[in-house]
C-alpha cells in the first residue's frame, strides 16, 4: 500500500497563524495609508482655497488704485477697491478709455467672497477735479451692501462652507500690524477643516494661513 504525504495539524495551525498575521499587517498598512492619504486630501484641499484666495486679492490689488474699506488704521472683513480711481479725491476715471471696476473681498462666517462690477465712465466729478483736491468727488462706487448677495456684479465663492473660515479681521491698513502706507492693506487668510463623527480618532485638524501686505497702484 502506496503511503500519502499530507500537511499535519500542526503545519496547518503554523500557516494559518502566520497568514493570520500577514492579514493583520496588511490591514494595518492599508488603514494607514488610507488614513494619510485623507489627511493629505484635506491638506490639500485647504492649502488650495486660501492660496487661491490670496492670487486673487494679489492680482485685484495689482490693478486697484483706491482702497476704499477698510479705512487707513481700521481692520476687519471687508476689503472694497477700485480701478482708475485717484485714491486721494475719488475722481474718476484717471485715465480716459479705461474701465473703471468696483472690486469687494468679504468674509461671512465661513465663507469667503468676491465680487466685481464695471462702473460707469461718468465719476462723481472727472479726473482731475476741480477746486479742492480733497473731498471734492463722492464715492457712488457700487459696492455690495451684503456680503455673498445682491448688488451688481459678479459674485464668485473663493472658499465655501465646507472650509472652517474664522470670522476675524482678514484686512488690516493699521500701521500697529506694519501697514504704513496709506495706498496698502494686509492681508491674513485662514482656512481650517476639523474632522466630526468617527473621524475625530483617525484624523488630525487642518491649519492653514498666508499672510501678505499688498498695495495698490499709483497712477501716472
Amino acid at each position: 500500500m502506496k503511503k500519502r504525504s499530507a500537511f499535519t495539524l500542526m503545519e496547518l495551525m503554523v500557516a494559518i497563524l502566520i497568514f493570520g498575521f500577514m492579514s493583520a499587517a496588511m490591514a494595518s498598512i492599508y488603514s494607514t495609508a488610507n488614513r494619510a492619504m485623507f489627511q493629505n486630501y484635506r491638506g490639500n484641499f485647504v492649502k488650495g482655497g486660501v492660496t487661491v484666495s490670496m492670487r486673487a486679492i494679489n492680482n485685484v490689488m495689482a490693478q486697484a488704485t483706491r482702497i476704499d474699506s477698510p479705512l487707513a488704521g481700521a481692520k476687519g472683513n471687508i476689503l472694497s477697491l477700485a480701478a482708475n480711481v485717484d485714491q486721494l479725491t475719488g475722481c474718476y476715471p484717471v485715465k480716459t478709455g479705461v474701465p473703471v471696476v468696483a472690486h469687494y473681498f468679504c468674509a461671512e462666517g465661513s465663507n469667503f467672497w468676491y465680487n466685481s462690477a464695471t462702473v460707469g465712465a461718468n465719476g462723481a466729478c472727472a479726473c482731475p477735479p476741480s477746486g479742492s483736491l480733497a473731498g471734492t468727488c463722492g464715492n457712488a462706487l457700487p459696492y455690495p451692501a451684503v456680503c455673498g448677495s445682491g448688488g451688481s456684479g459678479t459674485w464668485v465663492q473663493l472658499m465655501s462652507s465646507s472650509l472652517y473660515y474664522p470670522n476675524n479681521d482678514v484686512f488690516s491698513r493699521r500701521s500697529a500690524e506694519g501697514v504704513n502706507d496709506n495706498m496698502a492693506v494686509r492681508v491674513s487668510v485662514t482656512g481650517k477643516w476639523a474632522p466630526t463623527g468617527g473621524l475625530t480618532t483617525l484624523q488630525r485638524n487642518v491649519n492653514f494661513t498666508l499672510q501678505s501686505t499688498f498695495s495698490v497702484s499709483r497712477p501716472n
